[in-house]
């Protein structure tokens, strides 16, 4: 844990004091946990990887640290959105006008969404848990690790997305084929997509930043907001 701690304040993020023992408790849920992650990957060294690799976003995407509204789409079990909001200090002690705002964790499954409720207050995190439509709000920053397959992300995220705004998509490592599928749904969305892998933190393949701009990019007005149903 010390290793990737180190390595994020490498890249300028301020690593609250709490952090290292707030995620140490939260790997302790993984490793007790059936369903968080899978069988193969109940170790330590493996649950260790999986938030590193959920703080690469960190690094190669800067606007998560800044943005004012953050949201982790199909938050699971709390892979990226806990990890990332106890990087950045989002904890209930600290809200408010002073404090970092919280993350939002939109999540589809009823059961998964009182985990994470519990698992928030379990932390003492400022996150707000919510059903995947989110009520329709956009954010500057959208989250999605595993989630839909890479075709499908162009047009899932643009509902989530503030223009401008950008969405961290965990790519892993595609084929040509998935490659150029999911580019085809990019320019079908109106959205760029960026690839790229980080060179402090280690992650699971390779990640892509799907960004909206001021305007649509296929002539039409831009979303004010929507919900994914």
């Amino acid at each position: 844990m010390s290793s990737t701690l180190g390595k994020v304040a490498s890249i300028g993020v301020e690593v609250p004091d709490a952090a290292p023992t707030t995620l140490l408790r939260y790997c302790e849920f993984l490793l007790r946990s059936r369903e968080a992650v899978s069988k193969k990957d109940r170790t330590p060294e493996r649950v260790l990887g999986h938030v590193e690799d959920c703080a690469a976003a960190l690094e190669v995407c800067p606007e998560v640290s800044v943005a004012r509204t953050v949201c982790d789409l199909g938050s699971g079990n709390g892979l990226p959105g806990i990890v990332i909001a106890t990087l950045l200090g989002c904890y209930r002690r600290s809200a408010g006008p002073t404090g970092r705002p919280g993350i939002t964790l939109l999540e589809r499954s009823a059961r998964r969404r009182a985990l994470l409720r519990r698992l928030c207050v379990e932390l003492g995190l400022d996150a707000k848990v919510e059903g995947s439509d989110g009520g329709g709000t956009t954010h500057e920053v959208v989250l999605m690790r595993a989630v839909v397959p890479l075709p499908e992300v162009p047009s899932l995220a643009v509902l989530h997305m503030r223009r401008p705004g950008t969405c961290v998509v965990w790519a892993g490592n595609p084929g040509a084929e998935m490659r150029s599928a999911f580019e085809d749904a990019c320019r079908r969305s109106g959205v760029v997509g960026e690839w790229t892998v980080p060179r402090e933190l280690r992650s699971r393949g390779e990640l892509v930043l799907v960004r909206t701009t001021d305007r649509d990019d296929r002539g039409q007005d831009p979303l004010g907001s929507a919900c994914y149903r």
